[in-house]
């Protein structure tokens, strides 16, 4: 007994273009797998560069890959390479699931018009919150709560980039020594490739098809053990189709608190029933064992690509708190790309007004669907519905192989049913157009009555109960999900920072919590689960945990409004408002419905492509579309890369100061850092020798930030050349972020680093939430400046395929609208942003020469900041600049971020990206403490003397 599933992420719009699409397509396919083997081209230059007696150190990373190995794209993706042009049938996707691509399945007119609105307000393109923004979790604790007893709060949401977000987090956040995890079979293929990658050890319990698919709660008692920690269960099931009823989910939950375990709740389908059973939250059970319920926006309002879910814990004795559970995930969040704040912000609106009617037209073609393939399949022989589904957008179906010739697994079928007959599948998507489902039936008909032992052969329509063990179909596939499709996101400044402290999950448990957590003591009842700690070492090293802290100091009781000059986001304030063309780019996607499906993981063919035009415009070495992968803006893009990097005893070079995520991501993969110091006495240049003197066999890659972030200078053609020769000697590659390319103010040209992919191999890191104002639409790239090929041969390009086939997508409405924004880019659509900041920087650096004891010792011609030597020697009761900035926000409610978070201690770094006369506010504060806080010496008067004169 078999069962088989596929999902396919599609290209098309409709059945009919859908007539192909199919040189689009699966063309389109073939860029998105990196190849394993060289072409006899990329064999030569690599044996070419081989003459040059160059040894390279780096290795593409394998950890990715045994997860990535499960997803379910890896596997159609192969589907796809043996459908072919020749024959003379349209492809027909039905393995994919993702009903967007359908006229007859488009989204309700009130949600795409939220998110034109504030596309049209320019509120969603600013950074957010890790946890996501307020409004958003409130508005997704008010929903949840329609069908819950015991009421969850804004706290205990957080945002994620999709579902599969949510997984990963979660995941993560149990990924204890020894700790093992309890998995649906058949079930969502994400679960299994994440406890993978974070060395979760899963087991699988059964579902049973003679039971309505109900959980095998028996089974589950006998392989739980004291390590086990949890149980997933997906409800509506995916890919079953069932929907459990209240009495089995409360067996559920009382198994959960017998074996002391939680219950992880993917209940992403729950707006998509058309039987008669009714949803039920399994929160609806959290008194009797605690719940994280994971929820979207993706299936029901049928806009997967926007890449928009959450994890809601239902949790009212706070359970998860006490065991670190809760603390754990806000870490995990922490060091992850955020949600883009475009579509948070549409969801109160989105939420508000939806009803079940919302969602009547969608379910009503759905079971019309079903009802078609349920009676078709009585007439193909071979393939049985054993029940018909009652939700989801799936029809499992089982294979009886014992009747037919030259089939030898589910594979196989589907490997042979594609090349003959252009169709892949199976787990039947109902989710198309049911004209699609006609003809695809019809050949299945066909490609199953020629392979019959029997000729005429209708196989038996008898459920078989044979034990469910059999049902993970050899393939473990079930189901990847994809694509995190976005748009902007702004978060008035003071609007993000006012409500900061509702991001952080208090470690301390309030009164009323420990009652209840007392009283849940008293029933002596033992919880084998406790959060992981991986992820908090990563997590103190990023920005968000140093700033909340200082937001924490600051007072309404100082009758001052709060200046945050700690962060870098001008998107936020109306003279840095973005160009109307690139809104009018992402309004026009969302119009047409182009940009709510799902894409590839690496990224949609004419966004990579858009991108390469792009940067080849100052390159000599042209990279092509295969050289790009579209990535979750730029911070996804050093998550991918620090995990493609991170074998055994590896080590890697940052600069100090430097941008933190890159330490968070390399503390969290187990990439050694080692730290290389930038001269402020040479123009903030790279102290190569430093290098060259700590480098060793395991070095792997150096990191360079041009234009840097934080010091804002730009490097020179000659600096970057002695940067890639030194590269070369030492056998490592270079990792370029190059995000600030489009914000540079001063008179040194900005050089690319892929420019000298020819003397050592170069990952460019980019994106448009810098130059183009957007950051909280979150879309950014790698790109692979490597003319020799080196990065195939090494296995580091399929490493990192691998980690972005396990990782949330990046949203395909931007992704869409990308083409058109880049193509209409050009330096004068950068030159106001530019004016401004260097007005701002002569600004800062007139008033600095005013102020005793803060040094700006070179002006900057990049970026958003402005970096500051504190003469702390000068001061009194100041102990360092973490001490300074703290001492600050609580005397004057101005927030700057101390140097120690970015590796340069006893420095602090003020943000040049505001209006003009919020930085006069400012420095005139910041004068006030200085003076106050000065030693009241000859000595120091002297200093304070000198320092006006620019002698200090």
């Amino acid at each position: 007994m078999i069962y088989f599933f596929y999902k396919y992420f599609l290209l098309a719009s409709s059945y009919k273009p859908l007539r192909l699409q199919t040189l689009q397509t699966m063309s389109y396919y073939n860029h998105l797998i990196v190849p394993t083997l060289q072409t006899e081209t990329e064999a030569q230059t690599q044996t070419q560069d081989a003459s040059d007696n160059n040894v390279w150190r780096f290795r593409g990373s394998d950890t990715a890959a045994k997860a990535s190995s499960v997803m379910m794209r890896v596997n159609v993706y192969k589907l796809f390479d043996l459908c072919s042009l020749e024959n003379k049938k349209n492809l027909l996707p039905l393995g994919h699931g993702d009903p967007v691509v359908y006229l007859c399945f488009r989204t309700s007119i009130h949600v795409g018009n939220a998110v034109v609105d504030v596309i049209r307000s320019g509120k969603g393109n600013s950074y957010g919150p890790a946890a996501g923004i307020l409004p958003a979790r409130q508005a997704v604790a008010d929903y949840v709560n329609r069908d819950l007893t015991n009421k969850v709060t804004s706290s205990d949401v957080y945002m994620t980039v999709g579902c599969n977000q949510g997984t990963e987090v979660v995941i993560h956040s149990l990924a204890r020594p020894n700790a093992n995890i309890l998995l649906p079979r058949p079930s969502y293929a994400h679960f299994e490739a994440r406890s993978i990658f974070s060395g979760l050890e899963f087991r699988k319990y059964d579902l049973l098809p003679e039971k309505e698919w109900e959980i095998d709660l028996q089974g589950i008692e006998a392989m739980s053990d004291e390590n086990t920690v949890a149980m997933v269960i997906i409800n509506p099931n995916n890919p079953c189709g069932n929907v459990y009823s209240h009495d089995h989910l409360k067996k559920v939950a009382e198994t959960a608190r017998k074996l002391g375990i939680m219950v992880i709740a993917d209940e992403v389908y729950r707006e998509t029933i058309y039987g008669d059973n009714p949803f039920v939250p399994m929160g609806k059970f959290s008194l009797i064992a605690p719940v994280i319920t994971l929820g979207s926006i993706s299936k029901g309002w049928i806009v997967p690509g926007w890449r928009i879910g959450w994890i809601a814990l239902n949790d009212p004795r706070g359970l998860l708190k006490s065991t670190g559970v809760a603390q754990s995930i806000q870490h995990n969040i922490d060091i992850n790309p955020d949600v883009t704040t475009v579509f948070q912000f549409a969801l109160p609106e989105i939420l508000e007004k939806t009803t079940k009617e919302t969602f009547a037209e969608k379910n009503l073609i759905l079971k019309q669907n079903v009802e078609l393939v349920c009676d078709r399949l009585k007439d193909i022989p071979c393939v049985v519905c054993t029940k018909k589904p009652e939700s989801c957008t799936y029809l499992l179906a089982k294979l009886e192989l014992s009747l037919m010739e030259d089939i030898e697994d589910d594979m196989d079928f589907c490997m042979k049913l594609a090349k003959e007959e252009n169709l892949t599948w199976i787990r039947i998507t109902i989710g198309v157009e049911a004209q699609m489902l006609e003809d695809a039936l019809e050949r299945l008909n066909g490609f199953c009555k020629q392979r019959a032992k029997t000729p005429g052969l209708i196989a038996s329509k008898v459920v078989d109960t044979e034990p469910a063990a059999a049902l993970d179909c050899g393939r473990r596939l079930l189901l990847d999900e994809e694509q995190l499709a976005l748009i902007h996101h702004h978060v008035s400044h003071l609007y993000a920072l006012s409500h900061h402290s509702h991001l952080l999950v208090s470690a301390l448990q309030t009164e009323e919590e420990a009652e209840r957590q007392t009283q849940y003591e008293s029933d002596n009842n033992v919880w084998r689960f406790k959060g992981s700690d991986t992820a908090a070492k990563a997590s103190s090293v990023t920005m968000r945990v140093i700033v909340y802290k200082l937001f924490d100091l600051c007072t309404p009781d100082i009758k001052k409004p709060l200046l945050p000059l700690a962060h870098g986001d001008p998107s936020v304030y109306p003279c840095y408002r973005t160009s109307i063309h690139v809104e009018n780019a992402v309004s026009d996607v969302l119009r047409s419905g182009k940009g709510n499906s799902y894409g590839p993981a690496a990224g949609f063919l004419p966004a990579r492509q858009a991108v390469a035009d792009f940067v080849n415009r100052d390159l000599t070495n042209k990279v092509t579309p295969n050289d790009v992968y579209m990535t979750v803006g730029c911070n996804q893009g050093i998550e991918v890369l620090m995990q493609a990097l991170a074998a055994p005893n590896a080590n890697i070079f940052l600069p100090r100061p430097s941008y933190p995520h890159y330490e968070a991501r390399c503390v969290y993969s187990g990439l050694e850092v080692r730290k290389y110091d930038l001269l402020p006495e040479n123009e903030w240049e790279i102290d190569l020798q430093g290098i060259e003197a700590m480098a060793d066999e395991n070095t792997v890659a150096m990191v360079i930030i041009n234009p840097n972030n934080p010091c804002g200078n730009v490097y020179s053609y000659d600096h970057l050349k002695k940067v890639a020769e030194m590269a070369r000697k030492l056998g490592i590659m270079v990792i370029t972020d190059e995000v600030y390319s489009q914000t540079i103010f001063g008179d040194n040209p900005f050089v690319p680093m892929g420019e000298f992919g020819s003397i050592a191999p170069v990952i460019t890191l980019g994106g448009i939430s810098k130059g183009w104002i957007v950051p909280g639409w979150r879309i950014g790239w790698i790109a692979l400046n490597d003319p020799k090929g080196i990065f195939k041969s090494t296995g580091v390009a399929q490493s990192i395929q691998q980690n972005l086939d396990i990782t949330p997508d990046a949203n395909t409405l931007v992704q869409n609208a990308l083409p058109q924004i880049l193509e209409k880019s050009n330096k004068e659509m950068f030159a106001k942003k530019n004016s401004i900041l260097k007005q701002n920087v002569d600004l800062v650096c007139d008033k600095l020469m005013d102020i005793p004891c803060v040094v700006c010792t070179k002006k900057p011609e990049s970026c958003t900041y402005l970096l500051t030597k504190l003469e702390l020697q000068l001061m009194e009761d100041i102990e360092d600049d973490m001490d300074f900035c703290m001492k600050l926000a609580a005397e004057e409610n101005l927030v700057l971020l101390p140097g120690v978070a970015l590796g340069l201690k006893n420095w602090a770094r003020i943000t040049i990206g505001v209006e003009g006369r919020m930085l006069e506010d400012a420095l005139e504060r910041l004068k006030g403490f200085c003076q106050r806080h000065l030693k009241k010496t000859e000595a120091s008067l002297q200093s304070l003397k000198l320092s006006e004169n620019g002698e200090i």
